[in-house]
């Protein structure tokens, strides 16, 4: 569905980058960026099993740089992280599923240096065969507005695959 070299391909990515993945899941892109960068990757995830999937391959793989905790990003500085220490910070297919969608942009947007960047990957809309249902999409415009409401200036837009956009934004 997604192929994280599209992903790669497309971002301007230091390979000593400190990352960090707001809503991680099983590990998609976490697992990848680690054998890529050198620098930290936080995967955070509400789902215990989630943090347990990454943990599992993290440890099959040989990585040492992954570190899983389980937050709450819908509260202020939920992330636990140093204000601007991060270079990247990841949402993918996060912001649908959440009411608090200013409060997570707040929290990428506090722990990003200042040439930091966010990358947000959201589900196209189109009558598509899976993902969430259509009414709760976010469109690729939507999701530029919210994060140019949240001090964000977009510097990329990419199509993922066939179900999935991208933007990449920076601190304004």
């Amino acid at each position: 569905m997604l192929d994280p070299q599209v992903i790669f391909d497309n971002m301007d990515i230091d390979n000593a980058a400190d990352i960090a993945d707001f809503g991680c899941g099983p590990g998609f892109l976490a697992i990848p960026l680690a054998m890529y960068s050198q620098g930290t990757i936080h995967c955070f995830d509400v789902l215990p099993q989630a943090l347990e999937t990454v943990d599992a391959k993290a440890r099959a793989e040989g990585l040492k740089n992954i570190e899983t905790s389980r937050v709450n990003l819908c509260e202020p500085k939920g992330s636990g992280l140093e204000n601007d220490s991060i270079a990247l910070v990841i949402m993918r297919n996060v912001l649908w599923q959440n009411e608090e969608k200013e409060i997570l942009l707040q929290e990428a947007f506090r722990i990003l240096e200042d040439d930091g960047q966010l990358l947000l990957i959201g589900w196209s809309k189109g009558n598509l065969p899976i993902g969430p249902p259509e009414k709760a999409r976010i469109t690729q415009e939507q999701m530029i507005t919210l994060a140019e409401d949240n001090n964000f200036t977009i510097t990329k837009k990419f199509t993922v695959s066939d179900y999935h956009y991208a933007v990449v934004a920076q601190k304004k």
